[in-house]
């Protein structure tokens, strides 16, 4: 992939692309493990992984001078609902025949 030609992304395809890379590390990520697979602006990314820590999604723990990041279980949940609204967008139909099909989603 030529990453000159890269597509922009907004927000909800970073945070989603963070929390899925987080997964990958279930022992926790340094930022610079992080920073290098998303591939983003170093000041855009401070920002972002300060937000997404403050929010509850990333958890940091501190040992001697370095930073780890794990996923919290709120993270988890908010990548599971992101993965799901994404499909859910690309064929709106499907959700609704396989909650049919098993009866979910009845009152």
């Amino acid at each position: 992939m030529n990453l000159k030609y890269r597509k922009r992304r907004d927000r909800f395809e970073l945070i989603k692309e963070t929390l899925e890379i987080m997964k990958d590390f279930p022992d926790g990520a340094r930022p610079t493990w992080i920073e290098a697979r998303l591939i983003v602006p170093h000041a855009r990314f401070v920002k972002m992984l300060s937000k997404l820590t403050s929010l509850g999604l990333l958890k940091e723990e501190t040992y001697e001078k370095s930073s780890i990041y794990r996923l919290s279980e709120k993270g988890e949940r908010l990548l599971s609902l992101m993965e799901e609204v994404e499909d859910y967008l690309k064929d709106p139909g499907a959700k609704e025949e396989k909650e049919k099909e098993t009866g979910e989603g009845k009152v």
